[in-house]
């Protein structure tokens, strides 16, 4: 993965663990958990590839 992708990655995730942390503060935690389980799915994926 280059740097532009995984820099445009992280950005996305932020997006989506903040606004899903906003969220859960307002009682929906929905958004918040799907993007956790995204987030840790990608980086077990991504992160811990065998190089």
């Amino acid at each position: 993965m280059n740097f532009a992708l995984a820099f445009l990655l992280f950005v996305v995730f932020a997006f989506f663990l903040g606004w899903g942390i906003v969220l859960l503060m307002t009682g929906t935690p929905w958004l918040f958990i799907v993007a956790l389980l995204v987030f840790v799915g990608a980086f077990a994926k991504f992160g811990c590839l065998s190089q």
